[in-house]
Protein backbone atom coordinates (compact mmCIF):
# COMPACT_ATOMS: atom_id res chain seq x y z
CA UNK A 1 0.00 0.00 0.00
CA UNK A 2 2.57 1.98 0.35
CA UNK A 3 4.81 1.59 -2.88
CA UNK A 4 4.08 4.84 -4.36
CA UNK A 5 5.35 6.47 -1.70
CA UNK A 6 8.51 4.73 -1.13
CA UNK A 7 12.07 6.43 -3.09
CA UNK A 8 14.62 4.08 -1.76
CA UNK A 9 15.20 0.39 -0.30
CA UNK A 10 17.97 0.09 1.61
CA UNK A 11 19.86 -3.55 2.89
CA UNK A 12 22.03 -3.10 5.92
CA UNK A 13 23.20 -6.90 5.00
CA UNK A 14 23.14 -10.04 7.39
CA UNK A 15 21.10 -12.22 4.67
CA UNK A 16 22.05 -15.08 5.64
CA UNK A 17 21.68 -17.02 9.20
CA UNK A 18 24.52 -17.04 11.57
CA UNK A 19 27.28 -20.15 11.86
CA UNK A 20 26.21 -20.92 8.11
CA UNK A 21 29.90 -19.64 6.70
CA UNK A 22 33.24 -20.75 7.74
CA UNK A 23 35.64 -19.40 9.74
CA UNK A 24 38.80 -18.18 7.99
CA UNK A 25 41.06 -21.46 8.45
CA UNK A 26 38.67 -23.47 6.12
CA UNK A 27 39.17 -24.37 2.93
CA UNK A 28 36.92 -23.08 -0.04
CA UNK A 29 33.78 -24.94 -0.39
CA UNK A 30 32.23 -24.86 -3.93
CA UNK A 31 28.73 -26.47 -2.41
CA UNK A 32 28.82 -24.02 0.66
CA UNK A 33 29.62 -20.76 -1.53
CA UNK A 34 26.40 -21.45 -3.86
CA UNK A 35 24.41 -21.87 -0.97
CA UNK A 36 25.06 -18.72 0.41
CA UNK A 37 24.53 -17.11 -2.97
CA UNK A 38 21.53 -18.66 -3.32
CA UNK A 39 20.42 -17.59 -0.67
CA UNK A 40 20.94 -13.77 -1.51
CA UNK A 41 19.39 -14.18 -4.52
CA UNK A 42 16.10 -15.73 -3.51
CA UNK A 43 16.26 -12.33 -0.87
CA UNK A 44 16.89 -10.43 -3.47
CA UNK A 45 14.62 -11.66 -5.98
CA UNK A 46 11.78 -11.23 -3.82
CA UNK A 47 12.10 -8.10 -2.67
CA UNK A 48 12.50 -6.76 -6.34
CA UNK A 49 9.84 -8.41 -7.72
CA UNK A 50 7.65 -6.86 -4.98
CA UNK A 51 9.21 -3.21 -5.49
CA UNK A 52 10.14 -3.32 -9.30
CA UNK A 53 10.03 0.60 -9.52
CA UNK A 54 12.13 1.67 -6.43
CA UNK A 55 15.73 1.32 -5.88
CA UNK A 56 17.49 -1.23 -3.84
CA UNK A 57 21.06 -0.18 -1.77
CA UNK A 58 22.77 -3.30 -0.48
CA UNK A 59 25.79 -3.56 1.55
CA UNK A 60 27.55 -6.65 2.46
CA UNK A 61 27.29 -8.25 5.81
CA UNK A 62 29.51 -10.36 8.06
CA UNK A 63 27.37 -13.44 7.12
CA UNK A 64 27.20 -13.15 3.81
CA UNK A 65 30.41 -14.46 2.65
CA UNK A 66 31.58 -17.75 2.75
CA UNK A 67 34.33 -17.22 6.00
CA UNK A 68 32.71 -14.88 8.65
CA UNK A 69 33.96 -11.26 9.40
CA UNK A 70 36.47 -11.79 6.36
CA UNK A 71 36.38 -9.73 2.66
CA UNK A 72 37.39 -12.26 -0.28
CA UNK A 73 41.36 -12.65 -1.28
CA UNK A 74 42.59 -11.66 -4.20
CA UNK A 75 42.03 -15.14 -5.55
CA UNK A 76 38.21 -14.55 -4.96
CA UNK A 77 37.92 -11.23 -5.13
CA UNK A 78 36.63 -10.59 -8.80
CA UNK A 79 34.31 -13.61 -8.21
CA UNK A 80 32.45 -13.02 -5.49
CA UNK A 81 31.89 -9.04 -6.19
CA UNK A 82 30.73 -10.20 -9.85
CA UNK A 83 28.59 -12.14 -8.37
CA UNK A 84 27.22 -9.75 -5.97
CA UNK A 85 27.18 -6.84 -8.65
CA UNK A 86 24.74 -9.11 -11.52
CA UNK A 87 22.30 -10.29 -7.91
CA UNK A 88 22.54 -6.67 -6.39
CA UNK A 89 22.70 -4.36 -9.06
CA UNK A 90 22.23 -5.83 -12.79
CA UNK A 91 19.13 -7.63 -11.51
CA UNK A 92 17.45 -5.12 -10.14
CA UNK A 93 15.30 -3.17 -12.55
CA UNK A 94 15.29 0.12 -10.38
CA UNK A 95 19.19 -0.09 -10.15
CA UNK A 96 19.72 0.53 -13.63
CA UNK A 97 21.11 4.27 -12.91
CA UNK A 98 23.80 2.36 -10.83
CA UNK A 99 24.58 -0.52 -12.96
CA UNK A 100 25.03 1.84 -16.03
CA UNK A 101 27.89 3.85 -14.53
CA UNK A 102 31.46 2.58 -14.91
CA UNK A 103 32.61 3.74 -11.88
CA UNK A 104 30.48 2.39 -9.11
CA UNK A 105 31.41 -1.37 -11.08
CA UNK A 106 35.22 -0.68 -10.69
CA UNK A 107 34.60 0.61 -7.47
CA UNK A 108 32.12 -2.87 -6.14
CA UNK A 109 34.78 -4.90 -7.98
CA UNK A 110 37.35 -3.28 -6.20
CA UNK A 111 36.27 -3.47 -2.76
CA UNK A 112 32.28 -4.16 -2.73
CA UNK A 113 31.28 -0.55 -2.41
CA UNK A 114 29.12 1.88 -4.70
CA UNK A 115 27.51 5.46 -4.80
CA UNK A 116 24.02 6.65 -5.88
CA UNK A 117 22.74 9.93 -7.24
CA UNK A 118 19.36 9.21 -7.14
CA UNK A 119 18.37 12.76 -6.97
CA UNK A 120 19.87 15.96 -8.10
CA UNK A 121 20.24 16.76 -4.56
CA UNK A 122 20.62 13.26 -2.86
CA UNK A 123 23.31 10.67 -2.89
CA UNK A 124 23.66 7.43 -0.94
CA UNK A 125 27.03 6.17 0.08
CA UNK A 126 27.11 2.19 0.15
CA UNK A 127 30.69 0.39 1.32
CA UNK A 128 31.75 -2.41 2.73
CA UNK A 129 32.87 -2.02 6.60
CA UNK A 130 34.59 -4.94 7.18
CA UNK A 131 37.64 -4.28 5.17
CA UNK A 132 37.99 -2.14 8.90
CA UNK A 133 36.40 -4.81 10.94
CA UNK A 134 39.24 -6.11 13.76
CA UNK A 135 38.28 -9.83 12.91
CA UNK A 136 39.58 -9.05 9.29
CA UNK A 137 42.50 -11.50 8.74
CA UNK A 138 43.64 -8.96 6.47
CA UNK A 139 44.31 -11.62 3.94
CA UNK A 140 43.03 -9.65 0.86
CA UNK A 141 45.45 -6.79 -0.33
CA UNK A 142 46.52 -5.23 2.56
CA UNK A 143 46.41 -1.94 0.94
CA UNK A 144 42.83 -2.23 0.55
CA UNK A 145 42.03 -0.97 3.42
CA UNK A 146 43.34 2.28 2.91
CA UNK A 147 42.08 2.91 -0.68
CA UNK A 148 38.37 2.41 0.49
CA UNK A 149 38.79 4.83 3.12
CA UNK A 150 40.27 7.10 0.63
CA UNK A 151 37.23 6.72 -1.68
CA UNK A 152 34.56 7.17 0.57
CA UNK A 153 36.39 10.76 1.81
CA UNK A 154 35.93 11.46 -2.16
CA UNK A 155 32.51 10.64 -1.94
CA UNK A 156 31.74 13.13 0.51
CA UNK A 157 33.83 15.74 -0.49
CA UNK A 158 31.99 15.85 -4.27
CA UNK A 159 29.23 15.31 -2.24
CA UNK A 160 29.78 18.57 -0.56
CA UNK A 161 31.11 20.46 -3.45
CA UNK A 162 27.66 19.72 -5.59
CA UNK A 163 25.62 20.42 -2.56
CA UNK A 164 24.07 16.59 -2.55
CA UNK A 165 23.04 15.31 0.89
CA UNK A 166 24.19 12.09 1.74
CA UNK A 167 23.42 8.64 3.12
CA UNK A 168 25.76 5.78 4.79
CA UNK A 169 24.98 2.41 4.20
CA UNK A 170 27.52 0.03 5.87
CA UNK A 171 26.86 -2.93 8.15
CA UNK A 172 28.62 -3.33 11.51
CA UNK A 173 28.49 0.50 12.84
CA UNK A 174 32.10 2.27 13.99
CA UNK A 175 32.48 3.12 17.49
CA UNK A 176 32.21 0.84 20.91
CA UNK A 177 29.33 -1.36 21.45
CA UNK A 178 28.83 -1.49 25.20
CA UNK A 179 26.68 -4.12 26.52
CA UNK A 180 27.13 -6.01 29.93
CA UNK A 181 29.42 -8.19 30.74
CA UNK A 182 32.16 -6.01 28.64
CA UNK A 183 32.82 -3.76 25.68
CA UNK A 184 33.17 -4.71 21.81
CA UNK A 185 34.92 -2.35 19.36
CA UNK A 186 34.20 -3.59 15.56
CA UNK A 187 36.23 -1.67 13.48
CA UNK A 188 40.08 -1.06 13.87
CA UNK A 189 40.99 1.90 16.13
CA UNK A 190 43.20 3.78 13.19
CA UNK A 191 40.03 3.08 10.63
CA UNK A 192 37.62 4.11 13.58
CA UNK A 193 39.37 7.25 13.79
CA UNK A 194 39.93 8.61 10.56
CA UNK A 195 36.22 7.73 9.67
CA UNK A 196 34.90 9.93 12.81
CA UNK A 197 36.71 12.42 11.25
CA UNK A 198 34.91 12.30 8.47
CA UNK A 199 31.52 12.07 10.00
CA UNK A 200 32.43 15.46 12.35
CA UNK A 201 33.92 17.42 9.04
CA UNK A 202 31.18 16.34 6.73
CA UNK A 203 28.08 16.49 9.11
CA UNK A 204 26.97 19.29 7.34
CA UNK A 205 26.65 17.15 4.21
CA UNK A 206 25.40 13.73 5.80
CA UNK A 207 21.88 13.53 5.94
CA UNK A 208 21.69 9.88 8.29
CA UNK A 209 24.09 6.80 8.69
CA UNK A 210 21.95 3.24 8.57
CA UNK A 211 23.71 0.34 9.85
CA UNK A 212 22.80 -2.87 10.91
CA UNK A 213 24.58 -5.66 12.55
CA UNK A 214 23.32 -5.79 16.15
CA UNK A 215 19.91 -7.68 15.39
CA UNK A 216 17.90 -5.15 17.11
CA UNK A 217 17.17 -1.54 16.37
CA UNK A 218 18.43 1.71 18.16
CA UNK A 219 20.16 5.39 17.62
CA UNK A 220 22.96 6.96 18.49
CA UNK A 221 25.16 10.40 18.01
CA UNK A 222 27.41 11.67 19.56
CA UNK A 223 28.45 15.91 20.47
CA UNK A 224 30.74 17.33 18.49
CA UNK A 225 33.03 17.85 21.40
CA UNK A 226 33.28 17.46 24.68
CA UNK A 227 36.29 17.02 27.38
CA UNK A 228 37.56 13.47 26.13
CA UNK A 229 34.76 13.07 23.75
CA UNK A 230 37.10 10.60 22.05
CA UNK A 231 37.13 8.15 25.41
CA UNK A 232 33.63 8.67 25.65
CA UNK A 233 32.13 7.66 21.69
CA UNK A 234 30.56 4.65 23.08
CA UNK A 235 27.29 3.45 21.86
CA UNK A 236 25.49 3.81 25.24
CA UNK A 237 27.33 5.41 27.65
CA UNK A 238 25.71 9.02 27.68
CA UNK A 239 26.25 9.48 31.50
CA UNK A 240 29.77 10.25 30.85
CA UNK A 241 28.62 14.14 29.91
CA UNK A 242 27.98 16.49 32.18
CA UNK A 243 24.66 18.37 31.51
CA UNK A 244 26.92 21.69 31.18
CA UNK A 245 29.02 19.68 28.48
CA UNK A 246 26.12 19.27 26.37
CA UNK A 247 27.52 20.60 22.94
CA UNK A 248 24.75 22.74 20.35
CA UNK A 249 26.67 20.65 17.39
CA UNK A 250 25.97 16.66 17.36
CA UNK A 251 27.30 14.11 14.21
CA UNK A 252 26.69 10.83 13.21
CA UNK A 253 23.22 10.09 13.58
CA UNK A 254 23.47 6.63 13.37
CA UNK A 255 20.54 4.32 12.90
CA UNK A 256 20.63 0.39 13.76
CA UNK A 257 18.06 -1.36 11.55
CA UNK A 258 16.41 -4.33 12.57
CA UNK A 259 17.26 -7.69 10.69
CA UNK A 260 16.19 -10.44 8.31
CA UNK A 261 17.12 -13.64 10.10
CA UNK A 262 15.61 -14.21 13.50
CA UNK A 263 19.57 -14.36 15.34
CA UNK A 264 19.74 -13.83 18.96
CA UNK A 265 16.26 -14.67 19.59
CA UNK A 266 14.89 -11.40 17.73
CA UNK A 267 11.34 -11.30 15.82
CA UNK A 268 12.68 -10.50 11.82
CA UNK A 269 11.49 -6.57 11.23
CA UNK A 270 11.72 -3.92 8.97
CA UNK A 271 11.76 -0.03 9.55
CA UNK A 272 9.53 2.79 7.24
CA UNK A 273 11.72 6.44 7.06
CA UNK A 274 9.77 9.30 6.31
CA UNK A 275 11.35 13.03 5.15
CA UNK A 276 9.09 15.40 5.10
CA UNK A 277 12.10 17.93 3.73
CA UNK A 278 14.15 15.70 1.33
CA UNK A 279 16.75 15.07 1.81
CA UNK A 280 17.51 16.78 5.03
CA UNK A 281 17.35 14.51 8.14
CA UNK A 282 14.66 11.74 8.41
CA UNK A 283 11.50 13.56 10.12
CA UNK A 284 10.35 10.25 11.81
CA UNK A 285 10.25 6.37 12.10
CA UNK A 286 8.14 3.65 12.20
CA UNK A 287 8.96 -0.21 13.31
CA UNK A 288 7.15 -2.92 12.58
CA UNK A 289 8.06 -6.56 13.75
CA UNK A 290 7.28 -9.97 12.66
CA UNK A 291 5.68 -12.58 15.15
CA UNK A 292 7.85 -15.51 13.94
CA UNK A 293 7.38 -17.91 17.14
CA UNK A 294 3.59 -17.22 16.75
CA UNK A 295 3.64 -18.92 13.30
CA UNK A 296 4.45 -22.30 14.27
CA UNK A 297 1.86 -24.33 12.92
CA UNK A 298 -0.24 -22.19 11.45
CA UNK A 299 0.65 -22.94 7.85
CA UNK A 300 -2.78 -22.29 7.11
CA UNK A 301 -3.62 -19.04 8.28
CA UNK A 302 -2.84 -15.68 6.98
CA UNK A 303 1.21 -14.77 7.70
CA UNK A 304 0.15 -10.76 7.43
CA UNK A 305 -1.64 -10.97 10.62
CA UNK A 306 1.66 -11.71 12.31
CA UNK A 307 3.12 -8.19 11.72
CA UNK A 308 2.80 -6.03 14.24
CA UNK A 309 3.29 -2.58 14.73
CA UNK A 310 5.93 -1.59 17.37
CA UNK A 311 5.80 2.25 17.96
CA UNK A 312 6.58 5.77 15.83
CA UNK A 313 9.65 8.07 16.92
CA UNK A 314 7.05 10.82 16.73
CA UNK A 315 3.94 9.68 18.04
CA UNK A 316 5.37 7.24 20.99
CA UNK A 317 8.87 8.78 21.60
CA UNK A 318 8.25 11.85 20.75
CA UNK A 319 11.25 12.67 19.32
CA UNK A 320 10.73 15.76 16.35
CA UNK A 321 13.04 13.94 13.94
CA UNK A 322 16.19 11.60 13.69
CA UNK A 323 18.56 14.45 13.24
CA UNK A 324 21.66 14.24 15.78
CA UNK A 325 20.81 16.28 18.63
CA UNK A 326 17.37 14.72 18.70
CA UNK A 327 18.60 11.04 18.77
CA UNK A 328 21.11 12.60 21.29
CA UNK A 329 19.29 14.26 23.55
CA UNK A 330 16.63 11.19 23.60
CA UNK A 331 18.79 8.65 24.70
CA UNK A 332 20.00 10.80 27.62
CA UNK A 333 16.70 11.42 28.99
CA UNK A 334 16.30 7.47 28.86
CA UNK A 335 19.22 8.03 31.63
CA UNK A 336 17.29 9.58 34.58
CA UNK A 337 13.82 7.66 34.28
CA UNK A 338 13.66 4.25 34.61
CA UNK A 339 10.40 3.96 33.56
CA UNK A 340 10.74 5.36 30.70
CA UNK A 341 13.66 3.18 29.94
CA UNK A 342 11.62 0.13 30.00
CA UNK A 343 9.00 1.41 28.18
CA UNK A 344 11.54 1.95 25.34
CA UNK A 345 12.29 -1.50 25.60
CA UNK A 346 9.35 -2.94 25.73
CA UNK A 347 8.03 -0.40 22.52
CA UNK A 348 11.01 -2.34 21.15
CA UNK A 349 9.87 -6.12 21.00
CA UNK A 350 6.13 -5.21 21.09
CA UNK A 351 3.60 -5.27 24.21
CA UNK A 352 1.65 -8.20 22.24
CA UNK A 353 5.23 -9.92 22.77
CA UNK A 354 5.20 -9.05 26.76
CA UNK A 355 2.30 -9.67 27.12
CA UNK A 356 2.09 -13.15 25.23
CA UNK A 357 5.10 -14.23 27.37
CA UNK A 358 7.50 -14.16 24.86
CA UNK A 359 10.29 -12.94 27.39
CA UNK A 360 13.16 -14.00 25.49
CA UNK A 361 12.85 -11.67 22.67
CA UNK A 362 13.66 -8.60 25.16
CA UNK A 363 17.23 -9.17 23.51
CA UNK A 364 19.26 -6.97 26.20
CA UNK A 365 20.98 -9.00 29.45
CA UNK A 366 19.92 -7.00 31.72
CA UNK A 367 16.45 -6.32 31.28
CA UNK A 368 15.82 -9.76 30.31
CA UNK A 369 16.52 -11.13 33.23
CA UNK A 370 14.76 -8.63 35.27
CA UNK A 371 11.68 -9.43 32.71
CA UNK A 372 12.30 -13.08 33.70
CA UNK A 373 11.57 -12.49 37.67
CA UNK A 374 8.86 -9.28 37.50
CA UNK A 375 5.05 -10.02 36.65
CA UNK A 376 4.55 -7.51 35.94
CA UNK A 377 5.60 -3.44 34.41
CA UNK A 378 6.55 -2.30 37.58
CA UNK A 379 8.26 -4.82 39.42
CA UNK A 380 10.44 -5.09 35.75
CA UNK A 381 11.20 -1.23 36.37
CA UNK A 382 11.97 -1.73 39.97
CA UNK A 383 14.47 -4.40 39.07
CA UNK A 384 15.73 -2.45 36.27
CA UNK A 385 16.50 0.80 39.04
CA UNK A 386 18.34 -1.55 41.40
CA UNK A 387 20.27 -2.50 39.17
CA UNK A 388 21.25 0.74 37.64
CA UNK A 389 22.23 1.82 41.23
CA UNK A 390 24.87 -1.21 41.30
CA UNK A 391 25.69 0.07 38.05
CA UNK A 392 25.54 4.14 37.42
CA UNK A 393 28.37 3.93 34.75
CA UNK A 394 25.97 1.33 32.63
CA UNK A 395 22.15 3.02 32.83
CA UNK A 396 21.89 2.63 28.68
CA UNK A 397 23.72 -0.95 28.39
CA UNK A 398 20.27 -2.29 28.92
CA UNK A 399 19.25 -2.20 25.16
Amino acid sequence: NLQKDIGLILVPGDLVTHFFCYEEDHPFNEELYKSIMDTIKMFTSAIAQEFPNIPIIFTEGNDDYLYDYQVPTEAYKARHYGNLYEVWITNVPANNIIANNDKNRESFLNFGSYSADLKDNFRVISFNCLYFNKRNKKSNDPATPDKLMKWIEDQLISAKRDNKKAILLYHAPHGTYVQPPGEETFWEPEYDSKFKGYLKEYRSTISAIFCGHTHGSFYQSFPVSSPNSEAKDKFYDLTAYADDELETEYYSNVIINRAVSPIFVNNPGFSLYYYKDTPNYPSSAEEYTFLLSETYNTENEDPDRFWVYLFSTEKDLKMPDLSPKSIYEFRRSLIYDPEKLIQYILLQEGEKVFKLGSKENISSRVSKACLRQSASIDETVSCVTKELERHPSQHLTFY
